[in-house]
């Protein structure tokens, strides 16, 4: 290798660590969330340090249950969920009683409302009918909502409970059921 590309690999290198060292500080020295500044303490900084812990991508492992007693309907089925900064919401099912494109990604919106407890309520388009072919129950064109209530175990594990409606295209409500959830943080 020439001297001049060795400088210059060098120097690009250091550069780099050096951006990523000012960056660190920065973060590091930067107070969690807009309202940082004026909190007035210590339980103040937790509580939107709590708030912004949620913000991240989860493996989530749905199950859907009976929403009298809580026992399990169906088998567990894997989904992905982001929580943005700003309170948005993406999710990407991996639940097999849809058919094949048939549904979309959900979005949606998420909250705090405690200190480490939020909620959650995304839509989903469903593109077209399908009949019922059991397990699966047959779902009409139009959208499904899924509200729930998360929990932050901790920084890394999250749990999840609530509701899933379906509206046909006029918006008339035809189905509704509940589930649970636990998560893990992507990293």
């Amino acid at each position: 290798m020439n001297t001049r590309r060795a400088a210059s690999k060098w120097f690009g290198s250091t550069l780099a660590s050096q951006a990523g060292l000012a960056l660190t500080l920065v973060l590091v020295s930067v107070p969690v969330g807009a309202d940082a500044g004026r909190a007035q303490d210590t339980n103040q900084v937790q509580e939107l340090a709590a708030a912004r812990g949620i913000e991240g991508v989860w493996g989530v492992t749905v199950t859907l249950t009976n929403c009298d007693t809580g026992t399990p309907v169906a088998p567990p089925f894997r989904s992905l969920v982001t929580f943005a900064a700003g309170g948005t919401v993406n999710e990407s099912t991996g639940g097999l009683g849809f058919a094949p494109e048939q549904r979309s990604e959900g979005h949606g919106v998420w909250r705090q409302t405690a200190r480490r407890r939020f909620t959650q309520r995304t839509i989903a388009l469903l593109r077209f009918e399908t009949p019922p072919q059991p397990p699966a129950p047959g779902f009409l064109a139009g959208w499904q909502v899924i509200d729930h209530v998360v929990t932050l175990v901790d920084s890394r594990r999250l749990t999840s409970e609530g509701t899933t409606q379906f509206f046909d295209t006029t918006g008339q409500l035809y189905r509704s059921g509940c589930s649970t959830a636990v998560g893990e943080r992507f990293k």
